[in-house]
């Protein structure tokens, strides 16, 4: 697991990873203080067919579609249940749940 707080650090990050192992999931919020998170997902399911989940404070129906449109799998409001993201990465990553 790596975490990144700007989209320019997310897009270094994924390009350095892909390098040697690649990455299962992106788990981003939407507000970013250089973009958005629907820009990094869009980039990141373009350049590395990646899938992710948008954690966020927006959730008006336009959000929702928005994050649909951008490539995100899930749209999560916060606040959010500690088992919904959980959920959603087994649900993404194929995993049991028994670890």
């Amino acid at each position: 697991m790596t975490h990144a707080n700007t989209i320019a650090s997310g897009i270094r990050i994924a390009q350095e990873i892909s390098q040697t192992s690649g990455l299962d999931l992106l788990i981003s919020d939407l507000g970013l203080p250089d973009g958005s998170g629907l820009d990094l997902m869009r980039e990141l399911s373009r350049a590395h067919g990646l899938r992710g989940i948008a954690l966020s404070g927006f959730g008006m129906e336009a959000d929702l579609e928005q994050s649909e449109a951008a490539g995100l799998f899930k749209h999560l409001i916060k606040p959010v249940d500690i088992t919904a993201p959980k959920a959603v990465i087994l649900e993404l990553t194929g995993a049991s749940g028994n670890t």
